[in-house]
């Protein structure tokens, strides 16, 4: 969760990057 979290705090929002709530 943290992975996808960290990208998201290094401006890597609009990466394609899944929410854990689908768990994929």
């Amino acid at each position: 969760m943290s992975d996808w979290l960290s990208k998201a705090d290094k401006g890597g929002l609009e990466v394609d990057v899944p929410p854990p709530v689908n768990g994929i």
